[in-house]
């Protein structure tokens, strides 16, 4: 099982949604996948799972459950499973996480594991991973906030994190010395893994926990980097 971490150095670059729909696009190549949330609950509403899940992350770490038992499968897309985040904040330990992981390892062929900005709590999460993928938006804070992450990264001599730049939107404004997508690339420090437009599909499906349709522009993107991270050479493509 290889383990992906989605992460990113600020809140509202879209972690939540980068995780759900790459993972969805991973298990329509039938590959079952595990997603992994450590932040507040959202995922289950992005999965369509809000109202089938009994147990969440919080209850494994209290010891009211097993981990299998607060696992559901998405309602859109076969192979997508969901351990949601705890309903209450409750401080936990990289070892804690890691038993959960390891105790599910053998049922699933991927764990993406949604940080958000929780990767400061559990660096080791990250120089652990097979993958890790930094999300930002195309503004100086995110990129610069990646760049830190990159330099704590590259001193762990953890090589494999690639650059996902999320809501860019369709007339590009340059400010605060980001003048192009080339900008917040040499900020972030990190090779390119895909380009997501500003998307009403994506924002509509989310929220409504509906598939993304796999003909849009940010289906087709989404479908891109699924073949990349599979070892496919597939070109870039920026909607």
């Amino acid at each position: 099982m290889s383990i992906v971490c989605v992460t990113s150095g600020k809140g509202g670059t879209g972690t939540s949604c980068v995780t759900a729909y790459l993972g969805a696009a991973l298990a329509c190549m039938n590959r079952r996948i595990l997603l992994l949330e450590l932040g507040p609950k959202s995922l289950d509403i992005i999965t369509g799972t809000m109202e089938d899940g009994v147990f969440d992350l919080g209850d494994i770490l209290e010891g009211r459950c097993e981990p299998q038992q607060a696992v559901v499968e998405s309602t859109f897309q076969p192979g997508l499973f969901l351990l949601p985040g705890a309903t209450h904040f409750r401080p936990a330990s990289y070892e804690q996480i890691k038993a959960v992981v390891d105790q599910l390892a053998g049922q699933f062929d991927d764990t993406f594991i949604d940080c958000g900005i929780s990767w400061a709590t559990f660096p080791q999460l990250l120089e652990k991973a097979d993958q890790v993928l930094a999300v930002t938006s195309p503004e100086l804070m995110g990129a610069r906030a990646v760049g830190r992450m990159t330099q704590l990264l590259s001193q762990a001599a953890f090589e494999n994190a690639r650059l996902i730049i999320n809501k860019v939107p369709v007339n590009f404004v340059p400010a605060n010395n980001i003048h192009d997508l080339d900008d917040v690339i040499d900020m972030a420090g990190l090779r390119l893994m895909g380009v997501l437009p500003y998307s009403r599909d994506i924002r509509q499906s989310s929220l409504g926990g509906r598939p993304l349709n796999q003909q849009s522009m940010a289906g087709q993107i989404f479908g891109a980097m699924a073949g990349r991270l599979m070892g496919e050479q597939v070109s870039l493509i920026i909607g």
